[in-house]
Formats: structure tokens, C-alpha cells, sequence
């Protein structure tokens, strides 16, 4: 149950800062700038949860534990 609550406010906290993105992409676009900014995956870089502690790229697509060690800088601990 707690999992399921968890996950819930995840997600609205998720839609929250979407909202915020949308209007700094908003006024990139009004500048000019080429640039666009997006989250990462709710399953990138997890320490807790289903994902936990599987390698993903930003995008959420599972990857190997090699690759993920060289995006991420040889940052990766506890990442199987």
C-alpha cells in the first residue's frame, strides 16, 4: 500500500515540475534558443522501487551495467 501512495505522489510531483519545464522551453523558444530541456525517466538513476537499482539511460530504456558506467562518468554504485 505504501508502494502504491508512493507512486502516486511520484507521479503528481512528476506532472508538477513537466508544468515548470514547459514554460522554461516557453521562453527558450521565445529567445530563440534551439535548446529544450526534458526530464529523465521516473525509472533513471533509482535507489528505491521496482527500478531500483537497475541501469537505465535518461530515457528509461534498461541498459547494460558497462554502458552505464561510461554515461554516467564511473558515478554508478549499486547499480546491477
Amino acid at each position: 500500500m505504501r508502494n502504491a501512495v508512493n507512486e502516486v505522489v511520484r507521479e503528481a510531483y512528476v506532472r508538477d515540475c513537466e508544468k515548470g519545464l514547459a514554460r522554461w522551453n516557453r521562453h527558450l523558444e521565445e529567445a530563440d534558443y534551439p535548446q529544450r530541456m526534458s526530464l529523465p525517466s521516473t525509472r533513471f538513476r533509482r535507489t528505491v522501487g521496482s527500478w531500483a537499482n537497475i541501469s537505465t539511460n535518461p530515457e528509461g530504456k534498461p541498459i547494460g551495467l558497462e554502458e552505464f558506467k561510461r554515461a554516467s562518468g564511473g558515478m554508478a554504485t549499486n547499480i546491477r
